[in-house]
């Protein structure tokens, strides 16, 4: 069984180790990392599920405890590492369930991207097409790590963009913390040259905020996210090179 010791810095799981376990069957790929700590103390767990479909690995559900110590990157390049090695796999996708909030930044950071004939067949429709917003504006936007904490607002459509856009103005308490949050890193992300194209300064800010924001929503409606497993399994490998260390 292998062991992985964390060694991200500043990390209050630094040198705390996490084991390994791979089950699953022909169709099937499971991977978990546990930490053996008795109570009170928190350990860490995460789990990845995925499928095997037509020469790509499938994610279909990745859960990570805690949140920001790239174990959910580790995860996938130890899932990838036994994909390529065991299959003829050379594509890695996200079933749209797995578009978990914290796991945007992990399938961006490893190279996916949405499918191009997906996101065109979503802006053909209202209120996309209205807007103006097509497959590549969309492409642009979703590169953008600013866009994330969308996902709680328009994405998952638990809260109303529309408070959001608000930023402050008097209603039941006012917009939450994170509402305010995505308005600022929205407004920010238009600033960033290789979106700025998409901005029309005629058009006011509220509106730039919330076309942007429908952009990002066909983003991660798109299903599925794709990408190279070789470049995934690259770029996870370097992630995982500054958090985590092999021990056994």
């Amino acid at each position: 069984m292998d062991r992985w010791k964390c060694i991200r810095q500043g990390s209050e799981y630094h040198d705390r180790i996490v084991e390994v376990t791979v089950s699953g069957d022909p169709a099937h790929l499971k991977v978990e990392l546990t930490e053996n700590v008795a109570p009170p103390t928190r350990g860490m767990k995460a789990t990845l599920d995925a499928g095997y479909d037509d020469g790509a690995l499938v994610i279909k559900t990745i859960t990570a405890q805690p949140e920001g110590e790239r174990l959910g990157t580790l995860l996938v390049h130890l899932g990838a590492q036994i994909a390529v090695t065991s299959r003829n796999v050379t594509q890695i996708r996200v079933d749209l369930a797995a578009m978990e909030p914290g796991a945007v930044g992990l399938y961006r950071r490893i190279g996916l991207r949405p499918d191009s004939v997906e996101l065109n067949r979503i802006t053909e429709l209202p209120p996309w097409k209205d807007k103006g917003i097509d497959e590549r504006f969309s492409q642009a936007v979703w590169q953008e790590k600013l866009m994330d904490s969308l996902l709680w607002d328009l994405g998952d459509g638990r809260t109303a963009l529309p408070r959001a856009l608000a930023d402050g103005c008097a209603s039941d308490g006012g917009p939450s913390a994170r509402e305010q949050e995505a308005v600022a890193n929205i407004r920010n992300a238009t600033q960033i040259p290789g979106l700025q194209e998409w901005v029309d300064p005629s058009n006011s800010t509220a509106f730039t905020v919330e076309r942007f924001a429908w952009a990002y929503k066909a983003a991660i409606m798109t299903a599925p996210l794709a990408g190279s497993i070789g470049e995934a399994l690259e770029r996870s490998r370097q992630a995982v090179a500054s958090a985590w260390e092999k021990v056994g």
